[in-house]
């Protein structure tokens, strides 16, 4: 999810509720090392995470298909 700021006038319109907000994993690098990891090949990813509730759940998705997570940092 990427925000920006913006102006005022966007709330003066009409707006939606949401009913439930999913959120998914993606990325060409996460997308295709889950891919890998899934067919049993070797497979890592390098970078940056948060250390939320978030990060930990997407963390936790790439080691369950079997993607080192070893040179991710989690960041708070």
């Amino acid at each position: 999810l990427m925000m920006r700021p913006v102006g005022k006038f966007i709330f003066d319109q009409d707006k939606s509720d949401l009913d439930t907000l999913d959120t998914n994993l993606g990325g060409d690098a996460a997308n295709e090392s889950i891919i890998f990891g899934r067919y049993g090949m070797r497979v890592g990813l390098a970078g940056e995470m948060g250390d939320d509730g978030t990060g930990r759940e997407l963390m936790k998705y790439m080691e369950d298909n079997n993607v080192d997570t070893s040179n991710i940092a989690v960041r708070g």
